[in-house]
């Protein structure tokens, strides 16, 4: 699997050390979160400004959907959205790798 804005494939220790990290960092939630594919209002609050894509990826057990992706001021700008079964969803905008803003519409 290749995550955003990098060239090289992550491999299964570097990803259970980040996902390690991020337990750390956010709890017991990370657990919790990852229970369930359908993305709930707890992963939405666990996601916080700067954290890159694959950071969100091990939030929310999923990889998001690429809405657009353009450049602007020397900045890649990327938008992703994680879409539940009724409707619900959240949208996470990533400039140069980072969470930069986020919304959500529906979540539970």
């Amino acid at each position: 699997m290749i995550f955003f804005n990098s060239d090289k494939e992550a491999s299964k220790s570097e990803i259970n050390k980040d996902l390690e990290q991020l337990q750390n960092r956010f709890g017991s939630s990370i657990k919790n979160s990852k229970k369930s594919s359908k993305i709930t209002k707890k992963m939405y609050s666990i996601i916080q400004k700067g954290i890159n894509y694959k950071e969100v990826v091990e939030i929310t057990g999923r990889e998001g959907n690429e809405l657009s992706r353009f450049e602007i001021a020397g900045y890649v700008i990327v938008m992703y959205s994680w879409q539940n079964p009724g409707g619900s969803n959240m949208v996470v905008a990533f400039k140069d790798g980072k969470v930069q803003s986020k919304s959500q519409i529906g979540l539970k």
